[in-house]
């Protein structure tokens, strides 16, 4: 766990607006703290001996989520080719967890650029990401004290 503490040192905001790999290791990173948090808020998880690294916070995960989502935006631009396929289940990991109208939109563009580049498992993700949406509706921010 603590190894996972280090992956915070990295930027959560693209520096640059040209896609490169530390992109793509960038939402990997992200994806991976948001799947940690999750599995570790799970009370068959829950071990005192096992704590969280004090750097990973579960309040966290839209800003992961949302970090994520600009990482992907950049590697998924213009310019990707064949490799935007691998992106999926990236995006499905946020469907889970962006909840807001905006960034929603953000995610049904990426799944349907990767959809419009011919892989037809991209309308698949299209589908699961409006049952998951329709089932959940909208994310309600709560009042922070």
């Amino acid at each position: 766990m603590e190894q996972v503490s280090q992956l915070e040192r990295n930027s959560f905001r693209p520096q640059c607006t040209q896609p490169d790999l530390n992109d793509l290791i960038s939402a990997n990173c992200l994806i991976l703290k948001i799947s940690i948090l999750r599995i570790c808020s799970h009370p068959a998880w829950q071990n005192d001996s096992l704590p969280l690294p004090p750097s990973l916070f579960e309040s966290r995960i839209q800003e992961y989520a949302t970090s994520a989502l600009d990482h992907l935006e950049k590697r998924i631009g213009g310019q990707s080719g064949l490799e935007a396929v691998a992106y999926l289940s990236h995006l499905m990991a946020l469907v889970l967890e962006i909840g807001d109208v905006d960034g929603r939109g953000r995610v049904l563009r990426l799944l349907e650029r990767i959809r419009g580049m011919g892989f037809k498992v991209a309308k698949m993700c299209l589908v699961d990401a409006g049952l998951v949406w329709e089932t959940f509706g909208p994310r309600v921010e709560t009042g922070k004290s």
